[in-house]
């Protein structure tokens, strides 16, 4: 009986009140669907008129670019120094292969690793010194695009040698 009292009472108490709601709803509207303004702006026409209120990069000095083009040679160089002496690291780490640790072909395969290790140095060093020009050339508003030209191939070269470096050192550590 309590039960029914109640149910009565609330849908006397909110069926009054739902006219009243739903015309308050009516008086205040719904937002519009339109596009709003920051929707139909031309994005493209924003970022190509940025571009061109963008100074021009200044050219890089000749002697900057002379200083790009020997760390360029200096990795190089480095590069075929690093590959004719992986070639024999290689064959040293398969020797070594299923040998304990500690034995003489195991010690000779880390030996050899740790020589590319440091053949690698002037092609790291090269990299180093072609990104402290780039960052430069960024800070200053310099032409760090021809700067990125002399980075890749160097950047791509280190990683290599990365790459390589980590696959001789997994072969010799597998039992």
């Amino acid at each position: 009986m309590l039960r029914r009292i109640a149910a009565l009472s609330a849908l006397l108490l909110f069926g009054t009140a739902e006219p009243g709601l739903a015309q308050s709803r009516a008086q205040r509207g719904y937002p519009s669907l339109a596009p709003r303004s920051i929707e139909t702006r031309d994005r493209d026409a924003e970022i190509a008129k940025a571009a061109l209120d963008q100074p021009m990069p200044k050219p890089l000095a000749p002697a900057l670019t002379a200083e790009l083009a020997r760390l360029g040679t200096q990795a190089s160089t480095a590069g075929q120094a690093f590959d004719q002496d992986y070639a024999a690291s290689t064959r040293l780490v398969a020797a070594a292969d299923g040998t304990a640790p500690a034995s003489e072909a195991w010690v000779a395969a880390q030996e050899a690793i740790s020589a590319l290790d440091a053949r690698r140095f002037d092609s790291v060093t090269a990299l180093a010194s072609i990104d402290s020009i780039y960052v430069d050339q960024l800070n200053v508003g310099g032409d760090a695009s021809t700067v990125e030209g002399y980075r890749t191939p160097v950047a791509v070269m280190v990683d290599g040698q990365n790459d390589r470096l980590d696959s001789l050192r997994f072969r010799l550590a597998q039992p």
